[in-house]
């Protein structure tokens, strides 16, 4: 919700300069890094993609493609929630999964929802090392 964003982000903010840390050595963390991953190469919808499919050097990572130049996917827990320009609001790193699924026509989720969950800890674990950049905008 947008009060829960505004909270989150006020709580990243808290950690602005300190490099993300996720301990992998849980075993519940590694399970959901794992499931994760998964769905970050896992392909669905009208046009067969996958997240690989754009966020990763063999697909069209950093190509222009409908308008944008999709980024890789390291670093991106750092700067969410996020003050997203052309939405004119701030948006969770779920809410950014749910528009992108829109955008490659593959069913969405709920943010909140495990799957997201899952894709949520893969995303900041690859992000391990990378700075706190909160707040941004976009």
């Amino acid at each position: 919700s947008p009060v829960n964003n505004r909270i989150s982000l006020y709580f990243k903010s808290l950690s602005a300069g300190m490099p993300i840390a996720v301990d992998i050595g849980a075993k519940e963390i590694m399970e959901s890094y794992r499931r994760g991953e998964k769905l970050f190469y896992a392909k669905a919808g009208q046009y067969n993609f996958s997240c690989a499919s754009c966020h990763t050097a063999s697909g069209l990572l950093g190509q222009r493609f409908r308008g944008q130049v999709p980024t890789s996917p390291f670093g991106d827990a750092a700067h969410f929630p996020t003050y997203r320009l052309n939405l004119g609001d701030i948006e969770s790193l779920q809410q950014r999964f749910m528009r992108c699924h829109q955008q490659a026509r593959t069913k969405t989720l709920p943010p909140g929802d495990p799957a997201y969950n899952d894709l949520e800890v893969f995303y900041t674990v690859i992000s391990n090392g990378y700075p706190v950049s909160v707040p941004s905008a976009r």
